[in-house]
C-alpha cells in the first residue's frame, strides 16, 4: 500500500486546529541540509573490538542533570509559548531564528528542530501551512500537539523548561513522557538529523514482508514500513505505552490502514501471535535502553523471543546513535557505542552481517541468527575484551519477585500488629532469601526490624544501644513503625496481586502507590533503609573496607554523593578531631539528614562539614583533601551525565585532591557466576579504570571483599 494525498487525507488536514486570531505572515526561508549518503562500514571485524579512546563514556542513557536545558533553549521555548498565548507571530519568528542559530551548536537531534517547524507553521500563510501539512502523518502529529490552542505543546515546554512549577503526579509525568516521545520521534524535520530516507534505502525492504517495529512509540517507522511492504505485507507495532497505542489507532482508523497491527508487548518477549515469523525485527533508538536499563534476564528473554520469531533468513536491525569523539559537535541525546551492541548480540546468538554509518552519529547494524566467530583476546591498551552477554554498565535487577512480596506481606503484618509470630515467619523466609537474593537490598533492614519485634524488652535495648543505630531507628519512627509500614506497603505494592504487579507495575508503578508517595520519595526512604541498615557490615564488609583505605587521624576526606551520611559518619570516627569530612551532596534533603546527625553531640560527628555541590563541580578548594571518596555513584555519572558534565565534575574532584592524594571508587560489579547480584546499578570496573587513566590518574591498588563490589584506589601524580 502506498500512501498519497487523497480526499480522506485532505479532510483529515482540515480538522487540524489553526489559531483563528493569530496574524499570519510569511515564514523565514527554511535552512536546507543536503542529506549525505550512507557510509558502508566494509570492515565488520573492526566492530568486534571495544576500545576506549577518550574520556567519554561508551554509552549514555540520558541526562540526570538539567544541563541539556540551556539558557538559549529555555529562551526559545518561552518565546514559542508567548507567541501562542499572545497570538504574536513576531515572537514565533524570533524563536524560529534563535533555533536556527542554536540547533547546530546545542541539540541537533532533539526537539529543537520540531519546535522550529511549529514556528514555521505559526508564521506561515494559509497556503504555506497547507503545504506543511500535506503529509497525512505530519498533519496528524500537528493535530495532537495543537489541540486546545496548542495546550499539549505549551504544557510540555513549560514543564520541561521549568517556566512554571512542575507537577510530579503520575498523570502529568505520563503525559509529559508521551509528548516528549511524540515531539522527538514524529518530528516533521526528523530527516534533517537522522537521514531516515537513507536508512530506509539501506534496509532494502521488499513488498510482502512481515516486520516487527519493536518499541514503535507513536509510529514514525511503523507507517514507513507499512508503506513499503504494501497490502500483502504486515507490520506489527510493538510497545507498552497505551498512549502510543491510542495515537497510532487514530491514524490507522483515519487513513484506513490495513497492514498495521498493534501489539502490547509484555517486554520480556515480543508477544506476537503464535507461529508468527518475521522478515525483520527492527529497533530504533531503543537498544541503549535495553543495554543500560534492563536487567540481564529480561534482556536475554527478549532477544531469545526475537531470535525464535525470525525466519531462517530473517534479520534483526538495530538503529541507534554512536559515540562521537568530536566535542565540537552538538549534543545528540542518548547513545551507545556500536561495538558494545555487536559484542553483546554475538553472545546472544546473532551474527553481524552489515553496517551503515550516517553522519555524524546514527548507525544501522544488521544481524542474522547464527554463531559468531570466536572473539580474539587482546592485550592492547584501551581494549576491553567482551567474554559474555552481560552489559558493561546497567541498571538494577527486576523487583517485585513473588517471594519478595510474600515476605513483605509478613513484614507488614509484623509491623502493623507488632506481631512477634509474623516477624518470626518472615525471619525464616529471610534465611532462605538473603543468601540467594540480591545483595545490598532492603531485606537486611526488614529482617532486622523483624528481629527487633520478636525480641524481648532487654534484647530490644541491646539492639539499639549503639548511638548510630539508635539514631537510625529513631529517624525511622521508632517503636511506632508507621513510617516503615508505609515504606513496605508502597515499595512492594501490597495493594496488588502478583498478577497485577506483573501486568502493570513494571511500566508505571507510580500510579499504583499512595498519592503522597512518588518515586523520588520512595527512593529517598530506600536510601536510608538500605544505606543505614544496622547490619550493613554483614553484606558490605564496611570495617574491612575502612581498614583497607588506611585512613589516618587528621586526614581530610571528601565523600562525594554522601547521601544520608553512612560513609561520612564512618570516616568521621577514623580521622578524629583533627581531621575533616566533607559530606558532598546536591540533594538538600540528604544534606539535612547529615546536618541533623552532625548536630547531635552524642554522635560525635562534629568534624563533618555538609557541603552543597553542583552536578558538574565539587565546589572544594584546590588541594584541600587527602582522599576523595566515590561510592556507588560513578555508574550513574557514567551512564546519565552529559559528557562535559562528567568531565567538569571529575576535573574538579582531581583538582581538590592534594598531590599524591587518592581517589577511591567503590562500585557494584557485574554478575559473577551463580553468586547473587547486587541490588542496584552495576558497572564493569574496566570502564572506570580506562576512563580515569585518561585524566592522568594511576590505579595503585584494588580489593574485593564481597563478590558484588570492588574498591579501586587511584593516585593523583
Amino acid at each position: 500500500m502506498r500512501f498519497r494525498i487523497t480526499a480522506t487525507n485532505v479532510a483529515l488536514a482540515a480538522l487540524l486546529f489553526v489559531p483563528a486570531s493569530m496574524d499570519l505572515v510569511a515564514a523565514p526561508e527554511a535552512t536546507k541540509v543536503a542529506p549525505k549518503p550512507p557510509i558502508t562500514v566494509v570492515n565488520l571485524d573492526e566492530l568486534r573490538t571495544v576500545r576506549v579512546e577518550s574520556r567519554a563514556s561508551l554509552l549514555h542513557l540520558g541526562s540526570l542533570d538539567s544541563f541539556d536545558k540551556t539558557p538559549s533553549g529555555t529562551k526559545a521555548a518561552k518565546l514559542v509559548v508567548d507567541a501562542i498565548e499572545k497570538k504574536n507571530p513576531d515572537l514565533a519568528r524570533e524563536a524560529w531564528k534563535l533555533y536556527e542559530e542554536i540547533i547546530p551548536k546545542e541539540n541537533f537531534s532533539g526537539e529543537y528542530t520540531t519546535i522550529q517547524w511549529v514556528c514555521e507553521y505559526l508564521v506561515g500563510t494559509p497556503a504555506e501551512q497547507m503545504e506543511l501539512l500535506k503529509d497525512p502523518f505530519v498533519a496528524r502529529f500537528h493535530k495532537a500537539i495543537a489541540e486546545a490552542d496548542y495546550a499539549p505543546l505549551r504544557d510540555y515546554l513549560k514543564y520541561k523548561y521549568r517556566l512554571i512549577e512542575r507537577k510530579n503526579d503520575a498523570e502529568t509525568i505520563r503525559k509529559q513522557r508521551f509528548y516528549e516521545d511524540l515531539i522527538l520521534f514524529n518530528n516533521p524535520r526528523r530527516e534533517r538529523w537522522e537521514q531516515s530516507s537513507k536508512i530506509l534505502e539501506a534496509l532494502k525492504i521488499k513488498p510482502g514482508e512481515t516486520i516487527a517495529d519493536i518499541g514503535a512509540g507513536p509510529g514514525y517507522w511503523t507507517f514507513k514500513f507499512a508503506n513499503l511492504v504494501g497490502p500483502n505485507g504486515l507490520v506489527y507495532a510493538l510497545d507498552t505505552n497505551d498512549m502510543h497505542y491510542e495515537y497510532q489507532a487514530g491514524i490507522i482508523k483515519d487513513l484506513d490502514i490495513k497492514n498495521v497491527k498493534w501489539v502490547r508487548t509484555p517486554g520480556e518477549n515480543l508477544g506476537l501471535p503464535e507461529g508468527t515469523k518475521l522478515d525483520m525485527a527492527f529497533m530504533n533508538s531503543l537498544y541503549h535502553v535495553l543495554y543500560c536499563g534492563w536487567d540481564e534476564s529480561m534482556r536475554r528473554s527478549l532477544m531469545d523471543s526475537i531470535r525464535n520469531n525470525l525466519k531462517p533468513d530473517g534479520r534483526l536491525v538495530i538503529v541507534d546513535k554512536g559515540l562521537v569523539h568530536d566535542r565540537t559537535l552538538p549534543y545528540q541525546g542518548p547513545y551507545i557505542a556500536k561495538e558494545l551492541v555487536v559484542a553483546q548480540l554475538e553472545h546472544m546468538g546473532f551474527v553481524l552481517t552489515g553496517a551503515h554509518l550516517f553522519d555524524p552519529q546514527p548507525y544501522v547494524l544488521e544481524f542474522k541468527v547464527g554463531e559468531a566467530p570466536p572473539r580474539k583476546i587482546s592485550n592492547e591498551p584501551g581494549v576491553i575484551n567482551i567474554t559474555d552477554a552481560n552489559s558493561l554498565c546497567t541498571g538494577p535487577p527486576a523487583n517485585y519477585t513473588p517471594d519478595g512480596r510474600t515476605v513483605a506481606r509478613l513484614v507488614y503484618e509484623a509491623l502493623d500488629k507488632k506481631d512477634p509470630e509474623a516477624a518470626r515467619k518472615a525471619m525464616e523466609m529471610f534465611k532462605e532469601l538473603i543468601p540467594k537474593a540480591n545483595v545490598g537490598n532492603d531485606y537486611y533492614s526488614l529482617n532486622w526490624y523483624c528481629e527487633y519485634i520478636a525480641a524481648s524488652p532487654e534484647e530490644k535495648k541491646a539492639m539499639i544501644k549503639d548511638p548510630m543505630v539508635a539514631h537510625f531507628f529513631t529517624s525511622m519512627g521508632g517503636d511506632d513503625f508507621s513510617f516503615m509500614k508505609k515504606y513496605v506497603y508502597n515499595q512492594y505494592l501490597l495493594n496488588l496481586s502478583d498478577k497485577d504487579v506483573e501486568d502493570v507495575a513494571g511500566s508505571d508503578p507510580n500510579k499504583l502507590r499512595a498519592p503522597d508517595v512518588d518515586e523520588d520519595t520512595l527512593q529517598g526512604w530506600n536510601d536510608i533503609i538500605v544505606l543505614h541498615n544496622p547490619i550493613r557490615d554483614q553484606w558490605d564488609k564496611t570495617e574491612k573496607v575502612l581498614d583497607f583505605m588506611k585512613i589516618k587521624p587528621g586526614d581530610k576526606i571528601a565523600d562525594l554523593g554522601c547521601g544520608p551520611g553512612y560513609w561520612s559518619f564512618k570516616f568521621s570516627k577514623r580521622v578524629g578531631k583533627d581531621g575533616k569530612v566533607y559530606g558532598l551532596e546536591i540533594a538538600d534533603e540528604a544534606l539535612d539528614k547529615v546536618r541533623q546527625a552532625a548536630a547531635k553531640p552524642e554522635l560525635g560527628l562534629e568534624n563533618i562539614i555538609p557541603y552543597k555541590t553542583k552536578p558538574n563541580d565539587v565546589m572544594l578548594p584546590e588541594g584541600s583533601v587527602d582522599m576523595f571518596f566515590i561510592c556507588s555513584m560513578w555508574h550513574a555519572v557514567y551512564m546519565r551525565d552529559l559528557e562535559f558534565v562528567q568531565d567538569q565534575l571529575l576535573t574538579s574532584a582531581i583538582k581538590a585532591v592534594k598531590k599524591g592524594g587518592r581517589i577511591v571508587v567503590i562500585d557494584n560489579d557485574l554478575p559473577q557466576g551463580e553468586t547473587p547480584i547486587f541490588d542496584g546499578p552495576r558497572i564493569d570496573r574496566r570502564l572506570i579504570v580506562e576512563q580515569f587513566k585518561r585524566y592522568g590518574l594511576k590505579l595503585v591498588d584494588s580489593a574485593q571483599f564481597i563478590p558484588q563490589r570492588y574498591v579501586l584506589v587511584f593516585e593523583k601524580p
